[in-house]
């Protein structure tokens, strides 16, 4: 009894006993904690149903669920601690049968998954944002793959620079690089691999209809050992600038592809 004792108070996890009308009768210190009371006899006391059970739906028919099925694995509920905030916990409940037939109690381990559902809700909203970026418009944003050698993924402005359908991706990058480029387009690449980002460069690029098209591009390793990266691509006016935005005083590439340039002087 002590062993058990001790596994029940140790486990990183809430257990609760309660009798058949869902009052709680013994609760492990992982739930107290779990749920923010001082002792197992506080917590005890509250009205679980009441002040902790938060939904889905009400604790009365949880339970009864529990009572047609026998048990129930791993349904997600909200639970309220007693601070007022609330926690998202993983629940397995099991109806402890009586010699008549009904249940005379149920059991129930918890799961806390708050942190999980926390960082999935934010990665969901940075992607919500991510998007709304990406199909912005004026701007040119694209995902590529440098080993694969493919532009992945392009938004509007992108594909009407480059005069192409979104059903045409991924295309090979050979294909909208001009002979008189490829020299600059391997300086900007061994750059980037070498130091994660490179840009702004001004350069040009072949339209699928054969036209060509000058921009100024940025671009930002995402991921080295996959090669994917992202880059920023603005349509170049007849003054060279980029469209709607200054001259950049940033680092671009050199003409001769192999060394990047600071203010038109070759770095070493």
């Amino acid at each position: 009894e002590r062993r058990y004792r001790r596994l029940y108070d140790s486990v990183a996890v809430g257990i609760f006993r309660s009798d058949a009308a869902g009052r709680l009768t013994g609760a492990n210190r992982g739930l107290v904690a779990l749920l923010g009371y001082r002792s197992e006899a506080e917590l005890l006391a509250a009205d679980f149903g009441a002040q902790a059970y938060l939904g889905p739906g009400t604790y009365e028919a949880l339970l009864a669920r529990v009572r047609m099925q026998g048990a129930l694995e791993m349904p997600e509920v909200r639970l309220r601690r007693s601070d007022g905030r609330s926690v998202a916990v993983l629940a397995s409940i099991e109806a402890v049968w009586g010699e008549d037939g009904a249940a005379e109690g149920f059991e129930a381990t918890l799961l806390d998954v708050s942190r999980e559902r926390l960082a999935v809700g934010q990665r969901r909203s940075l992607e919500v944002r991510l998007r709304r970026l990406f199909d912005a418009p004026g701007v040119g944003l694209l995902a590529a793959n440098l080993r694969r050698g493919t532009l992945e993924e392009a938004n509007a402005t992108v594909l009407e620079l480059l005069g192409l359908r979104p059903s045409e991706l991924p295309v090979p990058l050979e294909r909208l690089v001009p002979e008189d480029q490829r020299a600059l387009q391997r300086g900007a690449l061994s750059v980037l691999e070498l130091g994660g980002a490179v840009g702004p460069l001004d350069c040009e690029y072949r339209r699928i209809d054969g036209g060509r098209v000058a921009v100024r591009i940025s671009v930002v390793m995402v991921d080295p050992q996959q090669g994917e990266c992202l880059a920023i691509v603005l349509g170049r006016g007849p003054d060279g600038r980029a469209e709607g935005v200054p001259a950049a005083g940033g680092p671009v590439i050199n003409d001769a592809g192999d060394r990047p340039c600071v203010d038109g002087r070759r770095t070493a």
